[in-house]
């Protein structure tokens, strides 16, 4: 296997596709989980759940589609020592909601978002979100600014105690 590809125009590097565009990840390793039946065993269940958390950064709304599934590998595990070996050991039946958390999982994984590089020439946008479950950013970058507006919605909310 040759080691060293000079200009090229995309790049495979630790299971993450580099080109101009940004980085995504491999479209095999997302192949492969998109196509993972569902899991029938704890450790299967931990194994997914870390491959698809560490694509996390791509896919959005992650830790809510995926909280039915880590709430049952919290469960399954608790008062254990959270090992693959442990986890391979305990047999699991997916409920309803957990079977349409994985499939929703999945999808995600299907359409994972291309992480674009940094542009000088744009305006990076923050936005921020919080709850008492739980909180999320997302970071854009506009190139281009519309002066015209698509639509406009606000309200005013008022705290009485």
């Amino acid at each position: 296997m040759d080691k060293t590809c000079l200009y090229t125009k995309t790049a495979k590097w630790c299971g993450r596709v580099l080109s101009k565009d940004g980085v995504a990840y491999d479209p095999e390793k997302i192949r492969a989980l998109a196509h993972m039946p569902p899991p029938t065993t704890a450790g299967e269940l931990q194994q997914f759940l870390c491959a698809a958390g560490w694509m996390r950064s791509s896919l959005v709304d992650f830790a809510r589609i995926s909280q039915p599934l880590q709430a049952r590998l919290d469960n399954e595990l608790a008062g254990t020592r959270r090992t693959k070996r442990v986890a391979a050991n305990i047999s699991i039946e997916l409920t309803p909601l957990e079977v349409e958390s994985f499939q929703a999982v999945k999808e995600l994984l299907e359409h994972a978002a291309t992480l674009a590089f940094p542009d000088p020439e744009g305006t990076i946008c923050l936005f921020s979100d919080a709850s008492n479950d739980g909180w999320s950013i997302i970071v854009t970058l506009v190139k281009e600014w519309s002066k015209s507006t698509a639509a406009k919605i606000s309200s005013m909310i008022s705290c009485t105690a």
